[in-house]
């Protein structure tokens, strides 16, 4: 025959698993966040990659623009032209009078927060078309509980550091 559960049986057992909710919940939280930040980066990489690509297709150097309104930012990369090229806002890119080739990146996590020392309307970088070389810089995703670097370095390569290494970019965290 089947045991009856009694009202003390049930009320421990509550008990037992909403303590262990209750200190479980903030593990899953910054799981959460370190997975939010480790997927944005890999983004913002490939994005990177995708302007490269571009740019060595093309035979075109692209400059590219970060900007940052509270809890959003983009990126923008625009072809450079022969005319005297001028920072384009990613936010409303129709009124930067557009003529040549462009990319855009908006974040997907409004939680994770981007920094740089260079935001809009200071160019980011340029990519150069010819030798797919890049100009020297430093992102940094952040959230409350998780951070990651991006190192780009001027051959062309963009560098995800381990969280313990050595880097000139530390001073954005």
């Amino acid at each position: 025959m089947f045991k009856a559960l009694t009202l003390i049986e049930t009320a421990v057992t509550l008990a037992i698993l909403s303590l262990a909710l209750f200190f479980l919940s903030p593990v899953v939280f910054s799981l959460s966040d370190q997975v939010k930040v480790e997927r944005e980066a890999e983004l913002v990489r490939s994005f990177f990659y995708q302007v490269q690509t571009q740019a060595r297709f093309t035979k075109q150097s692209y400059e590219t623009y970060i900007n940052h309104h509270q809890e959003n930012w983009c990126i923008i990369a625009l072809a450079k032209t022969e005319e005297k090229s001028t920072a384009c806002n990613c936010f409303n890119p129709q009124l930067c009078g557009l003529k040549g080739r462009y990319l855009v990146y908006h974040n997907q996590f409004p939680s994770v927060e981007l920094r740089t020392n260079k935001l809009f309307p200071s160019r980011f970088m340029t990519v150069n078309g010819s030798s797919g070389n890049l100009e020297a810089g430093c992102l940094a995703f952040y959230s409350p509980s998780a951070q990651r670097l991006m190192d780009f370095d001027a051959y062309g390569v963009i560098n995800v550091p381990a969280r313990n290494a050595r880097t000139l970019c530390k001073s954005l965290i």
